[in-house]
């Protein structure tokens, strides 16, 4: 069934629906899939699962996605996870009258717009965005709600977030193996984060990258041309990410194409309707921190706010 409402989530007979996301709006990986549905107008139901409370531990949600990640895309009795694997399967599943195609038919075009959304896919997302938040040098003027009190309070949660996924593996015995891989990882991901060099690397890494999107844009509005495709599902949801950290200005602060691109893209509105806007992310760390530390998040973040309204 096609929806030709980006914002819209339901119907008016919601048994006719069979597509189920389970996400969380801030998810980098969620956005991505909320972008392909709302490109392709396709209707769903939204779950938003509350990963700020640890309920994609929960056995529920452990019995669609073992691995306790967000996004989950359950279409009947089909569970799909991952954010690659849900936009290839609406890809393949939903085409034809009134649904846009997010791969060119041009075998040509189509292979050169799925290696540059495999070169973006395996950017480091997590890295980029927590080192930022360490690695200040490189940041010119984040935007809210990524402002300097914000910025060194998820820094903090970062800090001691493998300490608490092993708490939390004690915790919630469905869900211990699942938890302390995670801690393993975050602990690996923390130590890439500090280092000034991996850092640097890893900013590298995505340069590079960009300076293939600056030449594929020359072709047209979207990397696929006049069609708007999976690779830019994925670039769409990176600039702003990188953007709100304010790494624009060093990532692609002289590419023309893709400041142009940037603009194009917030004018559009299947990425409106895919991308939550102003306190989001404040408000998710507000609900996991414990109620001592919310006072000093809203002390933080009004003492911030005055700053950033001075300077601009």
């Amino acid at each position: 069934m096609v929806n030709n409402d980006p914002g819209a989530t339901t119907s008016k007979n919601e048994n006719d629906i069979h597509l189920t996301l389970y996400y969380h709006r801030y998810s980098f990986y969620s956005q991505k899939v909320l972008l392909a549905l709302y490109e392709k107008k396709l209707e769903f139901k939204k779950r938003e699962v509350d990963i700020t409370r640890g309920e994609q531990y929960g056995s529920w949600f452990l019995g669609l996605n073992p691995r306790g990640e967000v996004p989950v895309l359950q279409d009947g009795d089909k569970i799909i996870p991952e954010s690659v694997r849900i936009i290839d399967y609406l890809e393949d599943h939903f085409n034809g009258d009134n649904v846009s195609a997010l791969v060119p038919s041009d075998v040509s075009k189509k292979q050169k717009v799925l290696e540059l959304r495999r070169i973006l896919d395996q950017l480091p997302g997590n890295v980029l965005t927590i080192g930022s938040f360490h690695h200040k040098r490189f940041v010119d003027k984040p935007k809210l709600p990524f402002i300097g009190p914000v910025r060194w309070l998820l820094s903090r949660a970062e800090e001691k977030s493998a300490e608490t996924l092993r708490i939390n593996a004690e915790k919630i015995p469905a869900a211990r193996e699942v938890l302390l891989r995670k801690a393993a990882a975050q602990e690996k991901t923390h130590e890439i984060v500090e280092d000034n060099e991996k850092f640097e690397t890893a900013l590298t890494q995505v340069d590079k990258a960009l300076g293939n999107v600056e030449d594929a844009l020359k072709n047209g509005p979207w990397i696929g041309g006049e069609q708007f495709t999976v690779a830019d599902v994925s670039l769409a949801v990176l600039l702003e990410r990188m953007s709100g950290l304010g790494l624009d200005s060093r990532l692609w602060g002289e590419r023309e194409e893709i400041k142009n691109y940037y603009e194009r893209l917030q004018q559009r509105e299947s990425f409106k309707a895919a991308i939550p806007r102003g306190w989001s992310p404040l408000i998710s760390l507000i609900q996991w921190q414990a109620p001592a530390a919310v006072t000093a998040i809203f002390s933080a973040v009004i003492a911030g706010l005055l700053i950033f309204r001075r300077r601009h």
